[in-house]
């Protein structure tokens, strides 16, 4: 399987010219100019810019086999006060705090590259790229020069490297070369921090989908299921309109046809004529009674959607934030447990004490102080006795009585502690409440959730867009329906007046619309019932593409499936013997296997530097799925969440990947990391460079 998600999904929607629905919003207005002019394109892919899939050898474009130098002079002059030059080794470890340039330089190596920084304006960035040379060697051992000059466009650098076959341009070759490099931590901290979150188990295919392919790509597939949602909604909506339609052609041809009859008729018809007039008249007011009937049914299901947006909009809060409702119901749990342990004590109390007055009450409180510190003198220094010395309640042990005893001053600390918790927790209680948090509307809401019909509905119809847009939906359906019954009611009263008029034996025929007016109506129905079938077939055929798409889910299986071996093989080497016997990869993700029970680690239950080893591995793996990609690596902060052990089998590893031809290029702020490349770095003198900032980039 093609394992760039974009370019099969823009071989499959050029043709029918839906690019759009992967950058563009799905709003009405798209739907709209696409049923009008039959295109929905995308700035990013102009049809007449893309080339083909045919083959084409780039073996003679430039692969950059090894960096030998790079110039910085104007760039980010904070971090480089002065024009500065390097030649890099086989492994480059540039360390320094944090603001000392270590990001800065790989950033500048990434311009000089693909002509973009990742997360800069792309004005900012084109001011940088004059400050920058970056020198290379290629694959027929030339040295040339990239940044100032650039041999290739960006849009054959791209195929070259990455096989890119649709919407090649500088900004797809700067997300491709971010795939390939850990310039930023923005998705590979994701992966190691959100990993660990409660999720449902096909979030664990979209964090790697982030870690493969990037956020953008995410974007695009959620953007084209909304559109493959919008289009569904309005194919159902134009079905609806050509039911409609059909009737009205039905009842302007029935209306045409009676209007025949009214006109010759006389008022001196016969007897079974009129009797025939008078059966027309009571039919048609059967269907005006039906048609009334099923107004009214609209007319009430209307005014039931406006009810059911009233009482959604209320429980909007607790169904977009549930987490709030938990909160709040342990927040009422734990007073109401508070106030129950609180009630017992007291009831314990009251049934030990006996009613005394006031004065007498102050002298038996001072007494029992009196008493209580006698007897802790007692028995902490003059008996080893076990058995209460006044109540005669026996304990197990000397130990335990005067545990007992001296344990009264710390349940009265007990009780002042739980009464202060008491008043925190019911000062929450109180803001969530005048936030309009309270267990009834909790209660509400989840009934409404439960309970609703039209909210089931919507949750097995069509749970890809909002509530309020399908009740919308819903509402503006029923409003065609009733004007569409409207009108259908006042053609039967037209009918119906003119067999009265006949019965009558009037001549007000020619109140009633002519046959030249019932056809011109007819013809238009007509007309506009062609168009909407065009627009039926063109929404039915773009649905149909919409929903040939393969989701990035296949995609992102289908990489972890051809690299499970290398990854393994990364996974269990930056571990060593630290607790794993194996990593496998199934249908529901990669789980390690402990070493002491055989038990199975899931994605979620590792904790973040096992995801960011696993995140490495999957890294390092790509580059050997994608041989023609530049050879070498840039890894902007590696080392986070690793343990120390951990650091070791990571520097170990990058020293083979050295030694496979990779240059590598790490930039660390932290020192430990920085003490193991150093020390590692001392077997390989002559092919490592190790880079100390800010100080003028010092070698150290």
């Amino acid at each position: 399987m093609h394992h760039n998600p974009v370019d099969q999904w823009v071989k499959i929607l050029l043709p029918e010219a839906l690019t759009g629905c992967l950058t563009e919003k799905a709003t009405q207005a798209s739907i709209d100019k696409y049923l009008e002019t039959g295109q929905l394109l995308s700035h990013r892919w102009d049809p007449a810019a893309i080339v083909p899939d045919d083959g084409t050898d780039w073996s003679h474009v430039d692969a950059i086999q090894r960096i030998e130098k790079i110039e910085v002079a104007g760039f980010r002059e904070n971090c480089f006060p002065q024009p500065w030059s390097m030649r890099p080794a086989g492994m480059n470890v540039i360390y320094g705090p944090t603001g000392s340039g270590k990001t800065s330089l790989l950033a500048a190596m990434e311009l000089a590259i693909t002509g973009q920084m990742a997360h800069v304006p792309d004005g900012d960035a084109a001011e940088l790229a004059h400050a920058i040379g970056l020198f290379y060697r290629n694959q027929k051992g030339q040295s040339k020069q990239m940044g100032k000059d650039r041999p290739w466009p960006f849009e054959t650098l791209e195929a070259a490297w990455y096989g890119t076959v649709y919407g090649r341009s500088q900004h797809s070759l700067n997300r491709q070369f971010g795939r390939f490099n850990h310039l930023n931590m923005a998705s590979a901290a994701a992966f190691a921090l959100e990993a660990g979150q409660p999720m449902p188990g096909s979030a664990e295919v979209e964090l790697f989908s982030r870690l493969l392919f990037g956020d953008e790509v995410i974007k695009m597939e959620k953007t084209w299921i909304r559109f493959r949602g919008a289009f569904e909604k309005r194919c159902k909506k134009l079905h609806s309109e050509l039911e409609q339609l059909h009737e009205l052609i039905i009842g302007q041809e029935q209306a045409m046809a009676v209007e025949s009859c009214a006109v010759s008729a006389d008022a001196n018809m016969l007897p079974d004529e009129r009797l025939q007039l008078e059966k027309e008249y009571a039919i048609r007011a059967e269907e005006i009674a039906r048609f009334q009937q099923e107004q009214g049914d609209f007319q009430t299901l209307m005014a039931r959607y406006q009810a059911v947006l009233t009482q959604y909009s209320e429980a909007k809060r607790w169904l977009l934030n549930p987490s709030i409702g938990e909160e709040f119901e342990k927040i009422q749990q734990e007073i109401a447990d508070l106030l129950a342990q609180e009630a017992q004590e007291e009831t314990e109390k009251r049934s030990q004490e006996r009613t005394i007055g006031d004065k007498e009450s102050a002298l038996l409180e001072e007494a029992k102080e009196r008493l209580q510190a006698f007897g802790r003198e007692y028995l902490r220094y003059a008996t080893n006795e076990s058995t209460c010395p006044l109540c005669y309640a026996a304990y197990g042990s000397p130990e335990e009585l005067r545990d007992h005893v001296f344990g009264q001053p710390r349940q009265t600390q007990e009780q002042a502690n739980r009464k202060a918790r008491i008043v925190e927790l019911q000062n929450k209680v109180d803001l969530l409440k005048r936030m309009g948090i309270t267990a009834e509307a909790m209660t509400k809401a989840r009934n409404f959730t439960n309970d609703d019909p039209i909210y089931r509905e919507y949750l097995q119809d069509c749970p890809e867009v909002t509530f309020e847009i399908y009740v919308q939906g819903c509402m503006d359906d029923l409003h065609v329906k009733i004007k569409s019954i409207e009108q259908s009611i006042g053609r039967l009263r037209q009918v119906q007046a003119a067999i009265q008029q006949n019965l009558a034996g009037e001549e007000a025929v020619h109140d009633l619309p002519t046959t030249e007016q019932h056809q011109e109506a007819l013809q238009n129905y007509q007309q506009l019932q062609r168009e909407r079938l065009k627009q039926y077939a063109r929404v039915q055929q773009a649905l149909e593409v919409l929903r040939s798409l393969p989701p990035l889910k296949q995609f992102t299986t289908a990489i972890l499936t051809q690299l499970g071996e290398m990854i393994r093989d990364g996974f269990m080497r930056i571990h060593g013997a630290d607790g794993f016997a194996d990593l496998k990869n199934d249908r529901r993700g990669f789980c390690a296997l402990r070493t002491d029970d055989g038990a199975k680690l899931t994605l979620r239950q590792m904790n973040p530097g096992q995801r960011t080893t696993l995140a490495l591995s999957v890294l390092l793996s790509l580059h050997r799925l994608r041989p023609q990609v530049p050879r070498f690596l840039l890894l902007d902060e590696p080392a986070q969440h690793l343990n120390e052990e951990q650091m070791k089998n990571f520097v170990d590893m990058l020293m083979d990947v050295m030694n496979e031809g990779m240059q590598c290029f790490i930039a660390t702020a932290d020192p430990v990391f920085a003490r193991h490349c150093w020390d590692k770095m001392q077997q390989f003198r002559g092919q490592t460079r190790f880079v100390r900032l800010p100080i003028h980039l010092q070698e150290a």
